[in-house]
């Protein structure tokens, strides 16, 4: 009984950790049943603010991994040729980056949260589980840092924008 038990609980932990795979989110390609995870590859595109301090809106170039296989929501794995990683490059003259364990996600512009007079920016990957996490990227002295980040639930919040607040340093004390 209490192995019965055990596996049962082992069962809907599963459940709840597992990405919630919307037709947004997933694939529409089927192969045997089975969804193909966000899709494989490609790259998408995301309009932010001034990263370049040209006073001009910029792009940013998300690379997404090629996911090898297909992988049914519920088995929470996947595999990508060359590793997870998601690849960052612009338009301007700004340095890429990478961002590892991740098949894609959502950018976003966080304005200029350390009044240096270049935008920061916000991302959250797209993982297997629901549980994630919101980056905030600087450009410091020529190269991307991650400034700080916290805790999401991505399969419910949108609204990532409202997790920043500004601190006003002249009121740190």
């Amino acid at each position: 009984m209490r192995k019965s038990f055990f596996l049962v609980w082992i069962s809907v932990l599963m459940l709840f950790s597992c990405k919630q795979f919307s037709t947004k989110q997933a694939s529409t390609s089927m192969k045997d049943g089975v969804e193909a995870v966000f899709g494989s590859g490609g790259t998408d595109t995301f309009k932010v603010g001034d990263l370049d301090n040209d006073g001009q809106p910029n792009l940013v170039f998300m690379k997404k991994p090629i996911t090898e296989g297909f992988v049914a929501p519920d088995e929470c794995m996947t595999e990508c040729s060359g590793g997870c990683n998601v690849i960052f490059t612009f338009g301007a003259k700004i340095p890429s980056f990478t961002h590892q364990t991740s098949i894609g996600g959502m950018v976003m512009d966080a304005g200029d949260l350390n009044e240096d007079g270049i935008s920061e920016l916000l991302y959250v990957p797209d993982w297997i589980s629901c549980w994630g996490s919101l980056f905030v990227y600087s450009l410091q002295d020529n190269k991307w840092i991650v400034a700080g980040s916290v805790a999401v639930y991505t399969c419910e919040e949108i609204d990532y924008h409202k997790r920043l607040k500004k601190i006003d340093k002249e009121n740190l004390n």
